[in-house]
């Protein structure tokens, strides 16, 4: 469970950081947010149902 609270540490900060300097708007940050939470349930969602 720490290591999920790292990760999503990580991200926070990157994300933030491209908005800041510049380099991405914020809302193509929050699609790849929403882009990675959708693409991992689905992939969890396959994982559970494979075991």
């Amino acid at each position: 469970m720490k290591l999920v609270w790292l990760l999503i540490s990580i991200v926070c900060i990157v994300g933030f950081s491209r908005i800041y300097n510049g380099v991405r708007y914020p809302f193509v940050v929050l699609i790849g947010i929403i882009g990675g939470i959708i693409a991992t349930k689905i992939v969890n969602r396959f994982f559970k149902d494979y075991n």
